[in-house]
């Protein structure tokens, strides 16, 4: 508890502040100070003295000054100073309610925000729940660190294998294999075998079309065939009977076909046709024969196509093409030239002669040859040409394995030991988690159950503060995540719902809905159920900043009630020291009644120093600020009586006597002047009044003819009168206007 304020030097209008030592604070204590005294710059003290900030503290030095300097003295616990920019100790027990609590966990500038919420919400958790929701920050944190490290442990495997197509996970759960390098060269030369199917394929068409340019058997049956024609015979007439025998036989072609069908004359010279002439036309009749010509023209083509078979460059294509890919078949080049001239030889003579038997064995050789080495070329097209059952993709995804699995079980990387330390890492993070999952748990119960206590109080001290709106929700932060959570609600008059967070002035809201007023009583309403609720209240110091400005004058007393029931309530703890701040004078003089037991003190004005206003504290004559004007200046009057002082401005206290004659006359003889005053009539008048109702011996000529006297010489109904009673008449004129008061 804070016993006095021993001495305030640099802080705000405290320049110097030293002889603050008998000033004894008591358990309930009520302090007065004027708008620019230095109420606000107490208030700060006291917050700095809880927060240990000196900040605080510094940001109000008094200007001109160097340095500052605070002397608590505290109740059985010795003193706390500040200086040296600094507090040597602090009181962390004090609460207080000004406008840093309301900006802070309420509303700021009629706007609810996130961090109020959050704040509020920090505070409604109590110490309880503060220290579960510290726990779970330094779990919290804890948790970061040690995800940090799981993570720079990954990233051992990550940097090791920027692009693996493989998790760590996996990579763990590989079995290690035998002879691994075998295994790897083998889908390899898979891989290599499939990614050279195309080519192999494209080569080996290569190779068939080249296969398939090589006569064929079939064409035996054709060049076996004869056409019986006596060509020589044709001939020999030929050479016997033409000029130039290679000329045109279209010539002979078209003698012929002018011939009858039974020719019996020529048709160049007319003569009869003899044995010989009809033998050769019969000849002539085979050479110009269609069947004849059609057969020449086959016999013809095969001959020249084989003729035209570059069988030199069909052996280079597939000897060329197949070491290409592999294939490398031995072909007899020479003999199968000197076999193709041979069968060139021997078909040439049935181009001369269509009834001649060609004898086929060099090219029955020549065919053979070329089989045996197709055969030999398919053998090996076989072999390269695999059938792989898997793609190309699992085939990739087979050697990718084996290689991870190579390195896995590599002697050279100590894999075993980074899987310890991962499960390590792990098992810390799981329990860590667990913890905090479990503080959470803890500390969502406990705040359900706070909470639940303070909506009920908070509600029922906006009840007694005459508001119309209550908490509707009232629920917790959950997550303490994102900027749209909102710990409570409110409804007016039971039934109509605002919303908080919008400025649409169409739409009701905190800032359109509540006057100045409403919204304090909630900040004032969320700080007294915090008190209420608090388990340790008895250990607290409560400073309240000024809790009834902006308010109705019709919830003072409420206020003063709910102060009241906090300090002299029996069933419930009580604070170890309240200590009220106002400017408010009128609140003020009520809490000095309300409060009699209370040490009451007040900031005055100490007058200039150096240019700058000074401040001091001092301890409240409770009986001058409870006095009434009337009592204050009836003994202004009787103090100049008693002293024998002549009044400088005896005007002013004949108006102070005027007023306390009409305040006497009107509560003393109030229910026999009711018209009088209703009228505002004058002393005169209530006299005159009094002595026509015979009214406590006012008729009398003695008390009557004194109090209008009286009322001459205060000029009361006299406007007009010039003539004044001045110096030691005036003081004669008082004297008896105390006497009348005596008499009435």
């Amino acid at each position: 508890m804070i016993d006095r304020i021993k001495q305030i030097e640099g802080v705000g209008k405290f320049l110097s502040a030293k002889n603050l030592g008998g000033l004894k604070f008591s358990e309930f204590n009520l302090i007065y100070g004027g708008n620019t005294r230095g109420k606000s710059t107490l208030t700060a003290i006291f917050k700095s003295l809880k927060l240990g900030d000196k900040s605080v503290i510094e940001g109000r030095k008094t200007f001109g000054v160097s340095s500052q300097k605070i002397v608590i003295q505290l109740a059985n616990e010795g003193e706390i100073s500040f200086s040296s920019n600094k507090w040597n100790n602090g009181i962390k027990d004090i609460i207080i309610f000004d406008e840093d609590f309301i900006n802070n966990n309420v509303h700021l500038g009629g706007q609810i925000i996130y961090d109020n919420q959050k704040s509020l919400n920090s505070i409604i958790i109590g110490e309880e729940g503060q220290k579960l929701a510290i726990e779970i920050e330094q779990l919290q944190s804890e948790i970061s660190k040690v995800t940090a490290n799981k993570k720079k442990h990954g990233n051992i495997f990550t940097n090791r294998f920027p692009e693996a197509p493989i998790t760590l996970q996996k990579f763990r759960k590989l079995k290690n294999i035998e002879d691994i390098d075998k295994e790897i060269l083998k889908v390899e030369a898979q891989i290599d075998d499939y990614n050279n199917q195309d080519n192999i394929k494209s080569k080996c068409n290569q190779i068939e079309n080249v296969f398939s340019s090589i006569p064929e058997y079939s064409i035996i049956n054709l060049l076996s065939k004869h056409f019986k024609l006596n060509k020589e015979y044709v001939i020999e007439h030929i050479q016997k009977t033409w000029n130039k025998s290679e000329n045109s036989f279209n010539f002979l072609q078209q003698g012929f076909q002018l011939l009858k069908e039974e020719p019996k004359d020529c048709v160049f010279c007319g003569q009869s046709l003899n044995i010989d002439a009809l033998k050769l036309l019969n000849e002539y009749s085979k050479l110009f024969s269609k069947e004849f010509i059609d057969f020449q023209k086959q016999i013809s083509s095969v001959i020249n196509d084989f003729n035209n078979w570059n069988i030199e460059l069909a052996i280079s294509q597939i000897k060329t093409i197949g070491g290409m890919i592999k294939i490398n078949i031995d072909i007899p080049k020479d003999k199968l030239i000197e076999l193709k001239n041979e069968c060139n030889n021997e078909f040439n003579k049935k181009l001369n002669d269509l009834s001649y038997s060609i004898n086929f064995q060099e090219f029955e050789e020549l065919i053979k040859t070329f089989e045996d080495i197709k055969e030999e070329y398919n053998t090996q097209k076989k072999s390269k040409l695999k059938e792989i059952n898997i793609d190309l993709k699992e085939l990739k995804s087979k050697l990718s394995t084996l290689q991870f699995t190579k390195i896995r079980y590599s002697t050279t990387e100590n894999w075993e030991s980074y899987f310890e330390k991962k499960d390590d890492l792990d098992k810390e993070f799981k329990l860590l988690k667990q913890k905090r999952e479990q503080k959470r748990e803890e500390l969502e119960i406990y705040g359900r159950e706070i909470y639940k206590k303070n909506h009920q109080t908070i509600n029922e001290v906006l009840s007694n503060l005459q508001a119309d709106y209550r908490l509707d929700e009232f629920i917790p932060l959950k997550k303490i995540i994102g900027k749209t959570e909102r710990i409570f609600s409110l409804v007016f008059y039971n039934n109509h719902k605002i919303t908080l967070e919008t400025e649409n002035s169409a739409i009701p809201n905190f800032k359109n809905s509540l006057s100045e007023s409403d919204k304090r009583v909630l900040a004032f309403s969320f700080f007294i159920s915090l008190l209420k609720n608090n388990e340790k209240l008895n250990n607290k110091i409560i400073i309240l900043d000024d809790p009834f400005s902006s308010l109705d004058k019709e919830r003072r007393r409420a206020i003063i009630k709910e102060i009241q029931n906090i300090s002299f309530n029996s069933t419930m703890s009580k604070p170890k020291q309240i200590i009220i701040l106002t400017h408010e004078l009128d609140f003020y003089k009520w809490c000095l009644i309300k409060f009699p037991e209370a040490t009451a003190l007040e900031i005055q004005n100490e007058g200039m120093q150096d240019g700058i206003k000074k401040s001091t504290i001092l301890r409240t004559n409770k009986e001058l600020y409870l006095e009434s004007d009337t009592r204050k200046d009836l003994k202004e009057i009787i103090k100049l009586i008693d002293n024998n002082i002549t009044p400088t401005e005896i005007e002013g206290l004949f108006s102070k006597s005027r007023k306390i004659l009409e305040d006497v006359f009107t509560k003393k003889y109030y229910s026999h002047l009711k018209e009088d005053i209703k009228s505002r009539k004058s002393i005169r008048t209530f006299t005159e009044t009094l002595k026509s109702n015979n009214v406590n011996q006012f008729e009398t000529q003695n008390k009557f003819s004194q109090i209008i006297n009286l009322c001459d010489d205060l000029n009361i109904e006299l406007h007009n009168n010039e003539l004044k009673n001045e110096g030691e008449n005036g003081i004669n004129v008082l004297q008896d206007f105390i006497k009348c008061l005596e008499i009435i």
